[in-house]
């Protein structure tokens, strides 16, 4: 929902960070999104200007431990 609407509001490319149950799902529903599993190595705050968070990501301690982690490391 998140990599969709980031897309139709002019991201030139999204990233999405998902569960990696979820991965196959996102690239069949947003092909143009590039998808990375939580466990990837892929480090968005070396290359991403903006960080958002979907309803996708859950509520799980995991989840919470991510958003932390991105916000922890991105100035607001």
């Amino acid at each position: 929902l998140a990599a969709r609407a980031a897309l139709a509001t002019g991201a030139g490319l999204v990233h999405a960070m998902v569960h990696e149950a979820s991965r196959a799902a996102l690239q069949a529903l947003v092909p143009q999104a590039l998808a990375h599993g939580y466990s990837d190595s892929f480090n968005a705050t070396t290359i991403c200007s903006a960080v958002g968070a979907g309803p996708g990501l859950g509520r799980s301690a995991n989840a919470k431990s991510v958003l932390d982690a991105l916000l922890d490391a991105h100035e607001l």
